[in-house]
C-alpha cells in the first residue's frame, strides 16, 4: 500500500530528512492486506492484527459472531486494513508535526 493521499500532501511540507524518516516509520506501522487475510484464515485473528483487541475477544466469545461475521469479514477486510493504515498515517503525521514545533 502507499501512503494515503491526504497524508502525502502534508508530507511534502516536511523537511526532506523528516520525509525520509516518516516513510521509514510508515513502513514499520503499515498493515498488509495479505497478512490480514492470513490472520483471518487462522481462526479470526484479524482484529488482533489490526489492533482491535476488544473486538477480537468479542469475536472469539461469540464464535466469530456466530460464524456469519467471520465470512462477512472476508469482504470487509480490505476496507478495515485501509482505514487502519489511514489512521496510522494520520497519527504518525501528528507526531511529526509535534516534533517540528
Amino acid at each position: 500500500m502507499t501512503i494515503p493521499h491526504s497524508i502525502s500532501t502534508a508530507l511534502n511540507s516536511l523537511p526532506v530528512d523528516q520525509q525520509r524518516n516518516f516513510r521509514r516509520d510508515w513502513r514499520r506501522r503499515e498493515k498488509k492486506l495479505g497478512m490480514a487475510y492470513l490472520a483471518w484464515l487462522l481462526l479470526g485473528w484479524h482484529y488482533l492484527y489490526l489492533g482491535r483487541v476488544g473486538v477480537q475477544f468479542a469475536f472469539w466469545f461469540t464464535l466469530g459472531f456466530l460464524v456469519i461475521g467471520w465470512f462477512v469479514d472476508f469482504f470487509r477486510l480490505p476496507g478495515m486494513v485501509r482505514q487502519m493504515n489511514e489512521d496510522n498515517a494520520r497519527n504518525l503525521m501528528m507526531e511529526y508535526k509535534m516534533i517540528l514545533r
